[in-house]
This record gives C-alpha cells, sequence and structure tokens, in this order.
C-alpha cells in the first residue's frame, strides 16, 4: 500500500466524515467506498510510469498513434507528469493539423496547471486566428481568455474577451433557442463570475458562480456527458467556494469545496493535480475559518500526491499545501515540524527561478517558529527578506509587509536587543494595528490576522515589562503603553465575533445603509485590485504591460480616495459603527477620565508565558504587574475552580467542595500584587482575558479560609472572605467598552418598566417538569440532542430538542411584580415568547429587559453560526418567516433604551470558552442595540437561587434609585449567601450565589 494511500485513509476519516450529520447513515460510508476505490497501490503506480515512458510506434498519421498519445497522456496526466502530457498533446495537435478544440483546449489547460499562462493564452489566441473555428469554440475559448486576464489583472481585456464570448453566446441561443447546450450557459456564467470577483464585486461573483454551477451540474448529467463536463462541476464549485470565502460566510464556502473535492476525486481519481487543486482550495477555506488541525489534514494529501510522482516541486498548488500544513503545525506548538515542512518549501521554489519570484521567500509565522526554537539569528534576515520582497509587491502599508516587520522586532528582542526592538515595535504595531482593524472594518480581519497581531503584541508587551523593570524612571509611560497594547490584542478576539455584514444590515436609516454598503463593496474591490497588483508584479519583467500596471494603481487610487470619503461621512453620521467594528484602542488616561473616584478598574491579559495586570484609578499612577503564569497555567487553574461549579450530577451526596484555596491562590497570584492601590475603592471593574473570562471574580477569595461548620450544608462557606463583600463588582470585554459605555449622557425618557420573555415552548406536548431534579437540587441545563434507547445522542441537534424551563415563567412574574409593570402587557410567556412578539414590541421604552431562557452558541443546534437567544419554536407556535432565535444579528437590529438585559438560566459564559465568545458577541450586540448592562450565566443555574437573586436584585433597585447596578447586585449576592437556603442546604456555595456576572456598565443609573 502506497503512503499516499494511508493519507488517504486518515482523509476519509477525519474530513468526510462530517457529511453523516446532514445525510443518511449510509452516505459516509459510500463516501469512503468511492475514495477506497479511487486508491492505488504501488504496483498500480508503477504501470501508470510505465505507460507515461512507453516509446511511440513509428510512421506518420495514423489511428494507432492517436490512440496511443492518448493513452500516454491519460497516464501522464494520473501522475502528474504535466511535461510529457504537454509534449503528447503538442504531437497530437500537430497530427490533427491543429484545428481540434479538444486539443487546444487540453493544451491551454495543461499549461495553466504547468504555470505557464502566457503559454496557455497564445494557444488560444492562435486557436481563434483559424477561420474554421466553429461559433460555440470561439464563444469557449473567448471566455477562457477572459478569465486568464481577469485573474491576472488585466481587466480591461478580460471585459473585452467577455464581450465577444458574449456575442457568440447570443449568436448560439439564436440559432438554438432551448437546445442550447447547458455547458455553454455555465462557462459564460462562469467567466463573468471570474470578472466581478477580480473586480471585488464578490456578491456577483457569487450570483454567477452559482448559476454555473447549477448549469454544469445539468450538463454533467447528459447523456452525451464527458469527464471534461463533469469535472467543470468542480471547477464551478470551487470558485463559488472561494467567492462564499470573500463573503464570510464559511460554512458554506467549506461546503462547496468539500463537494468539489469529492467530484474531483470521482471524475480525475485521487491522483491528479486536479484532485490536488481542489483541496488546496478546501485547505483555504479551512484555514480562513482558523480550524488549523482540519486544514493540515487536508494539506498532507495535496504534498503526497507531489511526493509520490515526478511532479513539478515548486508548483503553486505545492507550495500553498505546505504553507498551509506549517502555519497549522505553528498553531500546534509543533515548531520543529513546520520548520522541516517551510525549510523543504522554500527549497523547492527555490529551484525554480520563475516559482521562487512568484511566492515569498519565506513566511513570517516560519520566522515565528525559528524564534521559538531558539535560532532567532536565522529568523532575522529572512523576516527582512520577506518584508523587502513584500515592500515591493505589496507596499509598506500591506498587512504581510508589517507583519514580517513586527516578527523582526520580535526576533531582535529574543536576541538581547531590546532597545531596537522596542523602537521597531513603536513604529511597526500601530500600523499593523490599523491595518488589521481596517481589514475588518470591511469584511472582518482573518483568523491569521489576528493572530499574528495577538502574537506580535504578546511580544511586545514583555519587551515593555522588562524594559520598564531595568528603567523605574521610564516606568510610568511604559505601563500606559503596554496598557493600550493589551486592549488591541484583547479587544481583537471579540471583534471577530461582530462582522459588518451583521451591522450594515441593522442600519434603520436607509442612507446611512446604502453608505455602509458602498464602502464595504469599495473595501473589497479595493482588496481585489491589490492583491491583482502583486501577482502582477510577481511575475517574470517579460510577463509584464506597463499599461496593464498604471491602470490598476490608477483605479486603486481612485477607489481608496472614494472610500475614505463615505468612511468620514459614515463615521460623521453614524461614530458607533466603526466603534463596534473597529474600535480604537484606548489610552490609560482615557480610561482614568471615565473612572469615579471610588472605582478602580483592574485590566488583565495573558500571553503564552506571563499574565500582566493592571489597576487604574481615576488619578494617580497606574499599579502594574507581570506575574510568571502564562495562559495555558492560568486556564488549568480556572478549569479546576470550576469543577465544583460546572455540576454534571446535582445529586447532593456526590457535590463536590468548592476549591477555597485555590480561589485564594487565584486572588494571590492575580490581584494581591496590584491590591495597593484597590485601597478606597468600592466598585470594581473587572477586564478579563482569555480563560479568565469563564470565572465571576466575585467567587475569589482575599483572605484564607478558615471552615465554620454550620447547622446545614454548605453553611461554613458563610464564613469565607468572597471578594463580593468587599466590593460591587462589574465586567467589561475591554477597555474600549467602558469608554463607549460612558461617552456621552445617555436620554432618560418616560419608560415603562419592565418586559419579560420566558418559557418558550420547544416541542409540542413537552413535559411541564420543573428543572431537571436530582436529589435536593433544580438545574436549569442546556441539553441538547435525542438519545436512542442505547442511550446514546443522535447527530441532530434541533430546536425541539432544547430543554423545556417552566420555572422560569414564575420568575418573570415575580421580577415583573417588584418593578410594578402589568402583568398583562409587559409578560410573555410559553407561545406568547416568541420572536414575532420580540419584533412587535417597541422594546425602546423599557428599562428591564429578562430573556428567561437557553443562550446558544454556534454548533449548539444544526446550523448555528453565531451566538442566540432560544424562543418558542415556530413549528410549535404556527409563526412564519422566523426561526425561533434572537441570533446576535437580530440583536444589533434592536433599539434599545435599556438599564438591565437579564439573560437568566441561559449559561452564556460555559466553560469551554465559547460561551465567552457569546458574551462578547452577544453582550457588544446589546451594548450597540443600547443596553446599559447585560446579566449572563456563568453554568447551568439552580432554579430557585436564581429565582432569589433575580427578583431580590430588582427589589432593591425599585427601592433605592441612588442604588447602583453593581451595588444592588453585591448586597443581593450577599444576602444571599448569609440567609439564604432550604430546609437541607444553604446557598452559601458559589453554585448557588455566583452564577450571574455583571457585564457592561454597574455605575448608577
Amino acid at each position: 500500500m502506497g503512503k499516499t494511500f494511508v493519507v488517504l485513509l486518515g482523509l476519509m476519516a477525519a474530513d468526510f466524515a462530517a457529511a453523516a450529520e446532514v445525510a443518511p447513515p449510509h452516505s459516509a460510508i459510500d463516501i469512503i467506498s468511492r475514495f477506497v476505490q479511487a486508491g492505488r497501490d504501488e504496483h498500480e503506480i508503477a504501470r501508470l510510469k510505465a505507460a507515461a515512458a512507453a516509446e511511440p510506434p513509428s510512421g506518420g498519421f495514423t489511428a494507432d498513434r492517436v490512440t496511443f498519445y492518448s493513452n500516454r497522456i491519460d497516464a501522464a496526466r494520473r501522475i502528474g507528469d504535466y511535461r510529457r502530457v504537454i509534449s503528447d498533446l503538442q504531437e497530437l495537435h500537430k497530427l490533427q493539423g491543429g484545428a481540434d478544440h479538444d486539443i487546444v483546449n487540453q493544451l491551454a489547460s495543461a499549461s495553466i496547471l504547468a504555470g505557464n499562462k502566457s503559454q496557455a493564452i497564445k494557444y488560444r489566441e492562435d486557436f481563434l486566428g483559424d477561420w474554421r473555428v466553429p461559433v460555440w469554440a470561439r464563444m469557449h475559448h473567448n471566455a477562457t481568455l477572459a478569465g486568464y486576464f481577469a485573474e491576472g489583472g488585466d481587466l480591461e481585456k478580460g471585459r473585452s474577451y467577455l464581450k465577444r464570448a458574449e456575442e457568440h453566446f447570443e449568436e448560439m441561443r439564436g440559432q438554438l433557442g432551448d437546445r442550447i447546450h447547458p455547458g455553454s450557459v455555465a462557462q459564460i456564467d462562469y467567466y463573468r463570475g471570474d470578472l466581478a470577483y477580480y473586480s471585488g464585486k464578490f456578491e456577483a461573483a457569487e450570483a454567477a458562480y452559482r448559476r454555473s454551477v447549477v448549469s454544469r451540474t445539468l450538463a454533467a448529467s447528459l447523456p452525451t456527458s464527458t469527464p471534461q463536463l463533469q469535472y467543470g462541476v468542480t471547477l464551478s464549485q470551487t470558485a463559488l467556494s472561494r467567492a462564499l470565502l470573500r463573503l464570510n460566510r464559511l460554512a458554506e464556502a467549506e461546503h462547496y469545496a468539500r463537494e468539489a473535492v469529492q467530484l474531483s476525486v470521482e471524475t480525475t481519481g485521487y491522483f491528479s493535480l486536479a484532485t490536488a487543486r481542489s483541496l488546496s482550495f478546501l485547505c483555504q477555506a479551512l484555514v480562513e475559518a482558523g480550524r488549523h488541525d482540519d486544514a493540515a489534514e487536508l494539506a498532507r494529501p495535496v504534498i503526497a500526491i507531489f511526493e509520490d510522482f515526478d511532479a513539478n516541486r515548486a508548483s503553486y498548488i505545492l507550495a500553498s499545501a505546505r504553507l498551509v500544513l506549517g502555519e497549522a503545525l505553528i498553531v500546534q506548538g509543533r515548531m520543529k515540524e513546520a520548520d522541516a515542512v517551510l525549510s523543504r518549501r522554500a527549497a523547492d521554489l527555490q529551484s525554480d527561478p520563475v516559482a521562487g519570484d512568484l511566492d515569498p521567500p519565506g513566511s513570517a509565522d516560519w520566522g515565528y517558529a525559528l524564534i521559538q526554537l531558539g535560532r532567532a539569528g536565522e529568523a532575522i534576515p529572512m523576516l527582512r527578506r520577506l518584508a523587502r520582497w513584500n515592500e515591493l509587491r505589496r507596499g509598506k502599508d500591506s498587512l504581510e509587509y508589517l507583519a514580517a516587520r513586527a516578527f523582526e522586532a520580535m526576533a531582535l528582542a529574543r536576541g538581547g536587543d531590546r532597545k531596537t526592538a522596542l523602537e521597531l515595535f513603536r513604529a511597526v504595531v500601530p500600523q499593523l494595528t490599523e491595518a488589521t482593524l481596517a481589514d475588518s472594518f470591511s469584511e472582518g480581519a482573518s483568523f491569521r490576522a489576528t493572530l499574528r497581531l495577538q502574537r506580535v503584541i504578546d511580544a511586545y508587551l514583555a519587551v515593555i515589562a522588562q524594559s520598564a523593570a531595568e528603567s523605574p524612571q521610564s516606568g510610568t509611560v511604559l505601563v500606559a503603553e503596554a496598557f493600550s497594547a493589551a486592549d488591541i490584542a484583547r479587544g481583537s478576539g471579540v471583534q471577530r465575533a461582530i462582522q459588518a455584514a451583521s451591522v450594515r444590515a441593522t442600519i434603520r436609516e436607509s442612507k446611512l445603509a446604502e453608505l455602509a454598503r458602498r464602502e464595504q463593496d469599495l473595501g473589497n474591490q479595493v482588496a481585489s485590485l491589490a492583491n491583482l497588483l502583486t501577482e502582477f508584479l510577481s511575475r517574470p519583467s517579460a510577463e509584464q504591460a506597463p499599461k496593464v500596471k498604471s491602470d490598476l494603481e490608477r483605479e486603486i487610487a481612485r477607489l481608496k480616495e472614494q472610500r475614505s470619503g463615505l468612511r468620514a461621512e459614515i463615521l460623521k453620521q453614524f461614530p458607533d459603527y466603526a466603534a463596534l467594528v473597529a474600535p480604537k484602542p484606548v489610552s490609560l488616561s482615557d480610561a482614568q477620565a471615565r473612572l469615579a473616584p471610588e472605582e478602580a478598574l483592574i485590566s488583565f491579559y495573558s500571553s503564552g508565558e506571563r499574565t500582566y495586570v493592571w489597576a487604574v484609578r481615576n488619578s494617580g499612577p497606574a499599579a502594574f504587574a507581570e506575574i510568571n503564569l502564562g495562559a495555558a497555567q492560568v486556564a488549568s487553574m480556572v478549569a479546576q475552580l470550576r469543577r465544583a461549579l460546572d455540576v454534571p450530577d446535582p445529586d447532593l451526596s456526590r457535590f463536590p467542595r468548592f476549591d477555597t484555596e485555590l480561589a485564594h491562590q487565584l486572588y494571590g497570584a492575580l490581584v494581591k500584587p496590584v491590591d495597593h492601590a484597590l485601597t478606597g475603592a468600592r466598585s470594581l471593574i473587572v477586564v478579563p482575558h482569555g480563560a479568565l473570562g469563564q470565572i465571576p471574580f466575585a467567587l475569589l477569595l482575599s483572605e484564607p479560609f478558615v471552615a465554620r461548620l454550620g447547622e446545614v450544608r454548605f453553611a461554613e462557606y458563610r464564613s469565607a472572605a468572597f471578594l463580593v463583600r468587599k466590593y460591587a463588582i462589574s465586567q467589561i470585554p475591554s477597555v474600549s467598552t467602558l469608554v463607549t459605555l460612558r461617552r456621552s449622557a445617555r436620554s432618560e425618557p418616560a419608560r415603562l418598566a419592565f418586559a419579560g420573555f420566558g418559557n418558550p415552548v420547544f416541542a409540542a406536548g413537552a413535559a411541564a417538569t420543573d428543572a431537571t431534579t436530582r436529589g435536593a437540587m433544580r438545574v436549569r441545563s442546556l441539553e441538547v440532542g435525542r438519545v436512542d434507547a442505547r442511550g446514546a445522542r443522535t447527530a441532530s441537534n434541533t430546536m425541539g430538542n432544547l430543554a423545556p424551563l417552566p420555572d422560569t415563567a414564575l420568575e418573570v412574574r415575580e421580577v415583573a411584580s417588584a418593578l410594578g409593570a402589568d402583568l398583562q402587557r409587559d409578560i410573555f410567556l410559553e407561545n406568547a415568547a416568541t420572536e414575532t412578539n420580540i419584533r412587535k414590541q417597541d422594546l425602546s421604552n423599557r428599562r428591564v429587559l429578562i430573556f428567561a431562557t437557553h443562550g446558544l452558541v454556534p454548533g449548539d443546534l444544526d446550523g448555528l453560526t453565531q451566538p442566540a437567544l432560544a424562543l418558542s419554536n415556530p413549528a410549535v407556535t404556527g409563526e412564519r418567516d422566523v426561526d425561533g432565535l434572537l441570533t446576535m444579528d437580530e440583536v444589533l437590529g434592536l433599539r434599545l433604551n435599556a438599564d438591565w438585559v437579564v439573560l437568566s438560566a441561559c449559561n452564556t459564559a460555559a466553560a469551554d470558552g465559547q460561551g465567552q465568545e457569546a458574551v462578547s458577541g452577544l453582550g457588544r450586540a446589546f451594548f450597540f442595540a443600547g443596553a446599559r448592562a447585560l446579566l449572563v450565566s456563568n453554568w447551568p443555574v439552580e432554579t430557585v437561587s436564581a429565582r432569589l437573586i433575580t427578583t431580590d436584585l430588582f427589589r432593591r433597585e425599585a427601592a433605592d434609585a441612588r442604588l447602583s447596578r453593581a451595588e444592588a447586585l453585591r448586597l443581593t449576592l450577599v444576602n444571599l449567601i448569609d440567609h439564604g437556603a432550604t430546609a437541607s442546604f444553604a446557598y452559601a456555595h458559589p453554585l448557588f450565589w455566583a452564577p450571574f456576572t455583571l457585564v457592561g456598565e454597574g455605575a448608577s443609573r
């Protein structure tokens, strides 16, 4: 069995089993079966090589000679020997007198795969000069040439060829009418898509590519279908995937890329460069989604295809696959393996002068790997060459150039030259940040760009901390510099939760909506043309046309000027738009100016090796500490602490003890070093980072725990020095959030007290149980998925599988009563807790909003790709044109003026980290919509204590208008610790009193 076939088995299991989740159970087995049939052993490889090396029969034009070359071409193509393919096609071309459309088409296509586009263009243009070429062939070759020139940056010439193709197409349709072949329709649409795509008009490209998929699929199903027509479907699917990637529709992009791979294997075999090409595009889709592990598994078969045969080692497909694999290994921390892969890539590219000029001489990520391997001295010259390469081709404002310079600064620091490193960081980081945020303003920063920025800022912070320790006289300035840098990195992860596509859809003013749409379209066009210019300048000078270069540069400058004008107009009329999708970094002085005298802000940032903490008051220098705990260590401690909070079995006889020692240890490690700056503060605003966002700081212990046993279980925790006893605590995802929330005074029109949505109906006839009950504790849990007779969960997760929450109805009623709400007008329960009713209500005049339901993160339900709140199932209520989910996009579209939005029983800050993203996404969406504060749960809540918390909280607020939100919550929680109990246990265990976190504005109303 060949090594490629072994890799293939892993590919089948890891990457195509997912089809079973969306198709009948046998489909995954069928897919594997087809792939197994496509695999070949060493004997088959040897046979193909022998067939490709066979000597032709002697003589002139004979049928035997034509058959021989056809067979040898097929064998050579299947082992990737495109030099042989091209030479034999040239022989056939001569034998056929140069007038065979199919041979010319194959010659041009083989030349493209071999990397010789200029020769492919010559074949097609020469063929079009022959008067014997029929109209259908003229249409085909003109359309294909349109694609060649569009891809190469000569859009004017591309449009000219497409116009000729369309004229021939109309001539054919005039002759044939409805009998025109669907393959011809598909080709016109495909190259219309190419012109739109390379012009940066991705939505138009998507529509054209989608039409081409339909037409090519129809053509491939006809009795007259050929392998070329069947393979054409994969080309259209790959192109559609590529357009969807640019539109940030990653799930759809991956779907069509997978379809293309499967069909490519079926039509051209596993051992083909066509299949390798399809796999490489799927790799790109996975990389854009940040799924490097999956991308690596796909990249290995691409590499194996080339290594099994004598294919071109400098192929762009092979280079791309090695780059994907290398970057994936770096993300996994496997630096030595990554170095080996990327070193081989560089050597193979340098073996071919043309290919070596087309691809950069390294990568910023490779430089990062060398630094981590202790080889900073090797990284510096490579990164400098890379920066120069990108400067010449992409400019000094490109992400790739800036990343190379930033990683050079990292290498300099690791090599001991911190002074030069700090100077370079200061010069590059603001530009790199701006470039990354500008990218997100238009279409969302890519995973790779965001990860690079975080790595750079990690290194930047380390240099600042070391420099501050060595130079106390400049320490204050350096601490402020580090504070802003940390907020950049912390915020960049949050920004990915909200894409500009979601925001522009929520702008109610039609003029602003149109401006935002035009601005983003221009951004896409600029990015696309800049990529074209880069590719054009990367070609050998003999293939560069000066007019094309000047046309592209002039068009890019024109579009940039238009975009700048539109952005200025948008920011003037709608400043929150930019603050939401690309918030600016906040300075230490900006943060101080937003704080009241009794408030303290404590900000955290965890890198791979260190955690940094700042304690900030409204005046005076900030306290700063560098702690020897990396992100992984902090995450491990948080996970340990949550073991007594994420309780899978709430039976009191097996209930775990809360780790008070660890809770005090975390306080000692993270807060104690700066707690001298907290003296006199009554309110604590926490800015967590990474895993720290998964625990409420209220449950940390400021003193060692000395147990005093009480009369009932858990009463001993009443003597614990929980931080909630000292501070009213709120949390924000980034410092920029505080600035946004306190930017200006909010209007206080007459408002109704309340609107509450609870106890939604998920399935018809669902049992009205009072939450999950085991032992003496009742828990609101998010259990999704059907269970079969053997107790195994099925693959499908739908709304009908959500656990009912009937006990939330009482909570909604009690809060409504505490606030004096109208129980008929303001409460929406069961069949009334619907998406339709939310849309109908004027929620802008409600002071408090409660959604007592499940909060969902991507993947909780089939097809769910963003955070959402679950409402009543339309399949039960009979609603139309809704899905029963209030998604993040739809929250952005709400108009609120709410002091509180309460997400009760939602489990939005789950311990797997996804919940933290839900808090970031849903929280920022609610802030954007007009909420001041969000109350979210951190784990599945015990239902009685949850109800006691929310009702007591709002009773206190209603009774004392001077009480701040954070203080009202603090008093509520302390009261539950000290006095809350059932007949058999007290509510002093943090599981009962600490599930809720106040995210957002905790100050007075």
